[in-house]
């Protein structure tokens, strides 16, 4: 298949222009993250490791849209005349500096990304066996991710393709890369979001049967303050990089120089899902939300610990506690856990 799109000196001015707007919004959700995690009371090991995460991600970032700016200065200004076949030939180099550094930014980014959507369903399973198929992808996301770096250093002038920018016989190294990374983020957000789901639905049951043990019959609308939430934050953040990586997939095997333009809008976007959901988390935390209530309308009695936690008798409706919670409330505090910990 033959290469098909705009020219790449078009399409590195398109690909600048989008970049800036989508890295100007990550630079602004940056600045309102500094400010929430510095006001905001938690473990201090969780704010450092968060304030590091956001920093790397910002920088990553930052430097990947100035080595942008300074590609397109060098195409089209200083090397206009001097470079052999013009703009064109010089964005289909692949031994540029520039291209080089920028690949390695994206690869980085990629992997400080995936690693914090496996850490987060750590955080919610407790268990390192359903993460990992989801490490092995990250392995398999930097092997291939540096392998394609290393086969595109190693090029010489005849030897790439234009469409993917890689060396030939490095396409397979980089589609490989593509749908690691797309695997481990979809299967990730989704046993992320299934985790949370369940633990909604076992506290939604318990205070039902709570409620008709305490004599209320009619059926109990009970609104979870943290897994209802969590789950659309989670499941947004994750529709916003999944589609993101289904668009480079596409145009990367049908060969369409469009490609490179999405490369570009990821970096940054793959920093706005991490600010994206810090930010929601505390402006669901922070909002006045109501207990859970009845059909009636009446505030539905919420569940204490007994001195047996594994049961739910009239002598446990109260008041919730998260220091020592009945079953199934242990899984709410889980959630609370997931809260306060990297997995924002």
């Amino acid at each position: 298949m033959k290469p098909n799109g705009p020219s790449l000196d078009t399409l590195a001015i398109v690909s600048l222009v989008l970049e800036g707007i989508i890295y100007g919004a990550s630079l602004i959700l940056f600045t309102v993250i500094i400010r929430v995690l510095l006001r905001r009371d938690g473990p201090k090991r969780a704010f450092v490791c968060k304030l590091t995460t956001a920093i790397a991600l910002f920088v990553l970032s930052t430097i990947h849209m100035a080595i942008n700016v300074v590609r397109v200065v060098e195409g089209f200004v200083l090397y206009q005349g001097a470079y052999p076949g013009g703009p064109t030939a010089f964005f289909a180099d692949v031994m540029q500096w520039s291209f080089i550094f920028k690949t390695l930014l994206y690869l980085l980014q990629t992997l400080i990304g995936d690693g914090v959507v496996i850490f987060r369903c750590f955080v919610a399973w407790q268990s390192w066996k359903v993460v990992a198929f989801l490490i092995a992808l990250w392995f398999a996301v930097a092997a291939s991710g540096g392998v394609s770096v290393y086969h595109t250093i190693c090029a010489d002038g005849d030897n790439y393709n234009q469409v993917a920018q890689s060396p030939r016989g490095n396409s397979v190294w980089a589609l490989t890369y593509l749908v690691s990374t797309l695997v481990a983020n979809s299967a990730g957000t989704f046993l992320l979001i299934y985790r949370l789901w369940s633990i909604g639905r076992e506290v939604t049951l318990s205070a039902h049967q709570a409620a008709l043990r305490h004599g209320d019959a009619t059926p109990v609308y009970t609104r979870s303050l943290v897994t209802a939430p969590l789950v659309r934050i989670f499941a947004d953040a994750g529709l916003l990089y999944s589609v993101t990586l289904v668009g480079v997939l596409l145009t990367y095997t049908m060969q369409n120089r469009g490609v490179y333009v999405l490369l570009d809008m990821i970096v940054p976007i793959i920093s706005i899902t991490f600010y994206m959901v810090i930010l929601r988390v505390d402006l669901h935390s922070t909002c006045d939300c109501p207990g859970e209530m009845t059909q009636s309308g009446t505030e539905m009695p919420t569940l204490e610990p007994s001195r047996d936690p594994r049961s739910c008798d009239e002598s446990s409706i109260g008041h919730v506690s998260f220091d020592q919670p009945p079953e199934p409330m242990k899984s709410l505090q889980r959630v609370q856990t997931i809260d306060n910990t990297l997995i924002v």
